[in-house]
């Protein structure tokens, strides 16, 4: 009885001084989410990175949006000067602009990245979808551009 009543003064001992077994941050132990995630995803602090990191390893890839003339849309994602060459460019087959640094949000290259896409398909098409990490880097770098 005496070991009962001391095991649960520790247990709510250790519930009120904040139990050092509690998951702060759930998703760092989904490890089946970990796996799914690409290693190749930047930090944000290197938003240097993103047009080789994101765009070209996921979406410049052949039959995409690679710099062959029959790129889908006609978009190169892999040539150099990314951002100078998207920002105000008007997107083919829907509403914006590419890349609009005073509203990152809006940029189609960020709204076709959503699980809804404003139009035509959830980029990229037949793979699977950016992660939250990797779209805030994109929302970065269409803000901040390199």
């Amino acid at each position: 009885m005496r070991t009962d009543r001391v095991h649960l003064g520790l247990v709510i001992g250790a519930l009120l001084a904040g139990c050092a077994g509690t998951l702060d941050d759930p998703e760092r132990y989904d490890v089946a989410r970990q796996e799914s995630q690409p290693s190749a995803t930047p930090s944000c602090a290197d938003i240097a990175g993103v047009p080789t990191t994101i765009l070209g390893a996921r979406c410049a890839t052949a039959g995409c949006h690679d710099a062959s003339a029959g790129s889908a849309a006609k978009l190169d994602l892999a040539s150099p000067q990314l951002h100078a060459r998207l920002t105000g460019k008007a997107a083919t087959g829907g509403a914006g602009v590419l890349v609009d640094v005073a509203n990152p949000e809006a940029s189609v290259l960020y709204t076709k990245t959503a699980t809804l896409a404003p139009f035509g398909s959830t980029m990229p098409v037949g793979a699977s979808a950016l992660d939250e990490r990797a779209r805030a880097c994109l929302r970065a770098w269409i803000a901040g551009g390199t």
